[in-house]
């Protein structure tokens, strides 16, 4: 009886690893389809000094904290710095916002992670490892972040004073 039952508990445990790599296989296609969105939209769009365009149209802010307290948020002016790093403006990438240039290539990594995971199926277990680092980076980054909004922070609070 044992033996007549390996056969259908193998099948099983097939058929739910097929299911959990096919729900994995989504979830890295999801995270390809955002990154690869936020990078084509900063290749469209056009950086001001305080907004951004698409062609004639110009955009409204949406940061919700600096629209109703005035005080930029961590992320403040990083689309816009994103999108000087797309068109090839350092100088302007960093006077928008530090970690722009940082950002745009957490992005791509996290692109072509994406990408080789997908696209490469017999590597996955090396890619694995690559990507393991890379969305654990995901940490410092954000505390960059936060760390970097400090200045900002201040300046504010200062002119308001």
């Amino acid at each position: 009886r044992l033996q007549q039952m390996r056969p259908a508990d193998e099948t099983v445990g097939s058929r739910a690893s097929r299911e959990c790599a096919a729900t994995t296989s989504g979830g890295h296609l999801v995270v390809l389809i955002v990154c690869g969105g936020i990078l084509l939209s900063a290749a469209l769009l056009t950086p001001s000094k305080e907004d951004l365009k698409i062609g004639p149209l110009t955009l409204p802010s949406i940061c919700m904290l600096k629209n109703t307290t005035g005080i930029p948020c961590p992320g403040c002016g990083l689309t816009r710095s994103m999108v000087a790093v797309v068109d090839g403006d350092w100088r302007g990438s960093f006077a928008y916002h530090r970690l722009g240039p940082v950002v745009v290539g957490f992005l791509i990594l996290q692109l072509l992670y994406r990408l080789s995971w997908i696209g490469l199926p017999a590597l996955r277990t090396q890619v694995n490892r690559a990507g393991k680092l890379l969305d654990w980076a995901l940490i410092p980054l954000m505390a960059l972040l936060l760390i970097n909004w400090i200045p900002t922070l201040m300046s504010t609070v200062r002119s308001l004073l």
